[in-house]
């Protein structure tokens, strides 16, 4: 457990984020040893949600899979969880109107 660092001090995360499962994913460019380039197109698995369009930084970055999960925290940074990963680590939660976690790229349901 926490591979070569067993000590480090731990934190439970108590952040609320918006987050779609990828059903899958349209890249640009094809893979160059083993990694993705290119902006991608994000198919989400939940009905009522457009594709979502990332750019060529979010990919090298995050590398995503699908199976795994789109995320946007509140203050808009958007990034890629594993499934597992995001599966043992958040559950559905329920947020007042209006809040930054309501809303993610390509929603298409009323605002």
């Amino acid at each position: 457990m926490f591979g070569d660092f067993p000590s480090l001090p731990k934190y439970q995360c108590h952040k609320i984020v918006g987050a779609l499962k990828i059903q899958s994913i349209a890249f640009a460019k094809a893979a160059v040893d083993g990694k993705q380039g290119g902006a991608a197109i994000i198919t989400p698995t939940e009905e009522g949600f457009a594709p979502i369009n990332v750019d060529e930084d979010y990919v090298t970055r995050h590398q995503p899979v699908a199976g795994g999960y789109f995320v946007v925290y509140e203050d808009g940074y958007e990034s890629w969880s594993p499934e597992q990963s995001f599966e043992s680590g958040y559950s559905k939660a329920t947020v007042s109107e209006g809040s930054a976690a309501d809303h993610l790229p390509g929603d298409t349901l009323a605002p």
